[in-house]
């Protein structure tokens, strides 16, 4: 299955040529627009999965409007048309750049946490605007939010790179893994080199300086957890220059 999907070794590839082995439909979709499942070989659309949204692009001459697994574990790729035979398709690069920037300041963050005050990461959101992990802590200093900003911050300077492999049980003992996998089978671990191991099927940069500036922007208490909302990247920066204006 990993062979398939291009997205695994290859997150920087957002042009390629595809063979389209079935395409069902249509749909008929929330907004009442109907819409066609096609699948693909090889694939470099991520679907949604692990907190991160999926990609968008084209698919031919048409839209890619969603991307999802579907129970067999093959990518179901949603276009706005019909395709059929060998296409052309590209992924959104600016949307799955600015994924990748939040999805990996999301393991830095989480490691510094925990390395910091042993603060385990129970949940992850990568949203239109803004992320939020939740960490299994009962409160949150903003001074303890300062010391993980500044470690993680410290590892984005570093420029370290950003690895991914796939691995089998008997190689996991060798990892110092941040949590357990959750598969069985495809166990991927995502290395931030020196500073963390972690399993995970999603998209990332290269190097930690590819991440640009990790921010902390809100402390907030939901389902008995501490919730933080955190920006990367471009986002960092356009928050801040929102705010410059404000004041």
């Amino acid at each position: 299955m990993a062979k398939d999907r291009l997205y695994y070794d290859h997150q920087d590839l957002y042009d390629f040529e595809a063979e389209v082995t079935g395409c069902a439909g249509p749909f008929n979709g929330a907004d009442g627009t109907d819409y066609w499942e096609a699948r693909l070989n090889p694939n470099a659309f991520y679907p949604e999965s692990g907190g991160q949204p999926s990609d968008r692009g084209k698919a031919g001459s048409a839209d890619v409007i969603d991307v999802r697994e579907a129970e067999d574990g093959s990518v179901l790729v949603l276009v706005s048309a019909p395709v059929s035979g060998r296409i052309s398709c590209s992924v959104d690069s600016e949307r799955r750049f600015d994924h990748m920037q939040q999805h990996t300041g999301q393991h830095i963050l989480s490691a510094a946490f925990e390395l910091l005050f042993g603060y385990e990461t129970v949940g992850f959101h990568l949203g239109e605007e803004y992320c939020t992990i939740d960490l299994d802590a009962e409160r949150l200093e903003e001074a303890q939010a300062d010391m993980a900003e500044e470690m993680a911050n410290g590892a984005v300077m570093r420029d370290v790179p950003v690895r991914a492999a796939f691995v089998d049980k008997a190689q996991l003992a060798s990892y110092n893994l941040r949590k357990p996998p959750k598969v069985e089978e495809d166990i991927r671990i995502v290395t931030v080199e020196g500073f963390d191991n972690c399993p995970c099927g999603g998209t990332h940069v290269s190097s930690t300086g590819k991440i640009g500036i990790i921010k902390v922007t809100r402390i907030d208490r939901a389902k008995g957890k501490v919730r933080l909302e955190f920006l990367c990247g471009r986002r960092a920066l356009s928050d801040y220059r929102r705010k410059n204006r404000q004041l």
